[in-house]
C-alpha cells in the first residue's frame, strides 16, 4: 500500500495566517491609493506613478514579507515532515485513525450525557425530599384538625407540645383547642 504524508494542522495554520498577512497588505495598498488620491485632489493636481509605487511599498513591504516568511517556514515544515517516516500513513491508517477520533467523540458524548442523567436523577431526588417533606407538613396539619374537644387532655396537650404551642398543664380542654387553633 502506498503511504501519504499526513497533513499537520501546524502547516495548514501557517498556509492560512500567510493568506490573511497578504489580504491585509492588499487592504493596505488600496488604502494607500485611496490616500495619495485624495491629497493630491485636494491641490487640484494628480500623482505619478512613481509616488504611487514608492508609498505603497512603503506601506506594504512590511505585511509582505511577514507573508512570504510566514508561507516559506509551511513550505519548509512540510518538507522537513516528508523526510521523516513517522508521518506517513496508509490510507487504512488513516482511517482507523478518523475512526478512533469518531469512537473518542461518541464516548465523550455518552459520557456527557451520563452526566446529564445523574445530574437529573440527583433532581428527581431533591424533588422527592420535598415532596416528603410536604406530607410530612400535611400530616402535622391533619393532627390539627382532629385536635377536638372530644379529646382526652393529654391528647390535646401532646398535640400542642408537638406543634410548639405553649400550653399549662392546668388548662382546660377548651383553652388547649384555643391555643391551638390560635397557632
Amino acid at each position: 500500500m502506498e503511504k501519504k504524508l499526513r497533513k499537520s494542522p501546524v502547516v495548514i495554520a501557517l498556509y492560512v495566517i500567510a493568506a490573511l498577512v497578504l489580504v491585509y497588505a492588499c487592504y493596505l495598498a488600496g488604502g494607500t491609493v485611496s490616500q495619495i488620491n485624495e491629497y493630491y485632489a485636494a491641490y487640484g493636481m494628480t500623482a505619478k506613478a512613481g509616488e504611487f509605487i514608492s508609498y505603497i511599498l512603503q506601506s506594504v513591504y512590511m505585511p509582505l514579507i511577514m507573508a512570504v516568511l510566514l508561507f516559506a517556514a509551511g513550505k519548509i515544515l512540510n518538507e522537513v515532515r516528508a523526510l521523516n517516516p513517522a508521518y506517513y500513513a496508509t490510507s487504512d491508517e488513516i482511517a482507523q485513525a478518523k475512526a478512533a477520533k469518531k469512537a473518542a467523540k461518541a464516548a465523550e458524548k455518552a459520557e456527557e450525557k451520563v452526566v446529564e442523567a445523574e445530574e437529573k436523577a440527583d433532581d428527581v431526588i431533591v424533588f422527592s425530599a420535598k415532596e416528603a417533606e410536604e406530607e410530612t407538613v400535611a400530616v402535622e396539619a391533619s393532627e390539627e384538625i382532629k385536635a377536638d374537644i372530644n379529646m382526652k387532655k393529654a391528647e390535646l396537650l401532646e398535640i400542642a407540645e408537638k406543634l410548639g404551642v405553649e400550653v399549662s398543664a392546668k388548662a382546660t380542654k377548651a383553652e388547649i383547642l384555643e391555643a391551638i387553633e390560635k397557632r
